[in-house]
Formats: C-alpha cells, sequence, structure tokens
C-alpha cells in the first residue's frame, strides 16, 4: 500500500469517526471515543445517564486499584484535561461504569478520577450498567479494517 494511500484511508477513517460522533451528539448527548487495539467505539454517555437515572439503580463504588487508574491513565483519556476545572469537580457525582463481557468502561468521568487520584481517594461511587444497558450505549463501533459502512 502507498503511503498517500494509507493517509488517504486515516483521513476518511477519522472523518468518518467525526461524522458519527456528531450525528450522535446533535441532542445535546456527551459522546465518549474509545480506542483500544485499533478498534474505535462511540458511546453514549447521555443515554448511559439516563438509564441509571430512570432505573433506580444501587450506587456501588468504583476502586481505583481495581482498574490500575493513574494520573498518567487519566490524561490518556483525557489529553484536553484541564486541571484547574478537573480538581474543582464534585467527587461524590457518582461514575458510570460499563461491564461488557471482555472488558469495564468508564464512561464518565475521567476528569473527576483525575481529581481522586490527585487527592488520594480510592474508591469512589458508581452505576455499573449491566452487559445489556452497556451495549445499548454503544452508538457506534468501527474495527481496524473498516473504513466506511462499519455500523455494528
Amino acid at each position: 500500500m502507498k503511503e498517500g494511500t494509507a493517509l488517504h484511508e486515516a483521513t476518511d477513517r477519522e472523518a468518518l469517526i467525526a461524522s458519527k460522533t456528531l450525528e450522535y451528539g446533535a441532542f445535546g448527548d456527551v459522546i465518549l471515543r474509545e480506542d483500544l487495539f485499533g478498534h474505535t467505539y462511540l458511546w453514549n454517555v447521555g443515554h448511559a445517564a439516563h438509564i441509571v437515572t430512570t432505573s433506580k439503580r444501587p450506587e456501588s463504588p468504583l476502586v481505583l486499584a481495581d482498574y490500575s487508574i493513574t494520573e498518567e491513565l487519566c490524561r490518556q483519556w483525557r489529553p484536553d484535561m484541564d486541571e484547574g476545572r478537573a480538581m474543582s469537580l464534585d467527587l461524590t457525582v457518582p461514575h458510570i461504569v460499563a461491564t461488557l463481557e471482555d472488558r469495564t468502561v468508564i464512561l464518565c468521568c475521567w476528569m473527576r478520577l483525575f481529581r481522586a487520584v490527585r487527592e488520594g481517594v480510592l474508591e469512589l461511587p458508581a452505576y455499573w450498567l449491566s452487559v445489556e444497558d452497556a451495549e445499548g450505549c454503544l452508538v457506534f463501533h468501527l474495527a481496524p479494517e473498516q473504513s466506511e459502512g462499519g455500523d455494528s
């Protein structure tokens, strides 16, 4: 494959991801992008919040050490980290965590996690989505070999 072709495909892929982010975020929902082993996932955090709010799920703690959460990991997930804003966020607001068959995805909020790590907090309140609910919040998946028509 020519270098220019690879760049063009990468650009097409990023354009598709950007268009899906805009499409699914059009109604004000926050869309989280997760890149994992060449796969890109877009999660509708607004829908996840709706699920936990309407289902009256009990809170269960998110133990930071169980997921090796560090400042570096928080910066990786939020490269646009605003430390000042992060340090002002309320740590009593529960996180939303999606439990999948192959992994766990923290849907929100990496800036609160950053503050918790900075302050030495070991666990935070969280709502845990079932596999079925988590799959309902996944709005787009693009495998490494896909560039268009990758809805799943």
